[in-house]
């Protein structure tokens, strides 16, 4: 796993202060024969005053190319997406590709 692009916020929700840090990562698994690498997004949550791992969701093999890969990380960053949706919010958006 290599990482590509990392980001980091600071976010205040009715539960507390928490840093959420980002990563775009290249993954050189190889799962089917002849796949390559494809690009995943990884979340963790953590509180901002201890720095204690609060969520973590990691998702590999969203897309092959790159630049829909940093398109879809610059979302996830700027709309300050939380671990808990990251799947759903994937799901969702590769869904939505297979009916264009």
């Amino acid at each position: 796993m290599d990482i590509i692009s990392e980001a980091s916020r600071l976010v205040l929700t009715e539960y507390g202060r928490y840093r959420l840090r980002y990563q775009l990562f290249k993954d050189r698994s190889e799962r089917k024969e002849g796949s390559g690498s494809g690009y995943g997004i990884c979340i963790c949550q953590m509180e901002a005053g201890s720095g204690e791992l609060f969520d973590f969701c990691r998702v590999s093999g969203i897309t092959g190319d790159k630049e829909t890969a940093r398109f879809l990380f610059d979302s996830m960053v700027e709309g300050l997406v939380m671990p808990v949706s990251l799947c759903d919010l994937i799901h969702d958006w590769q869904s939505a590709c297979m009916m264009i």
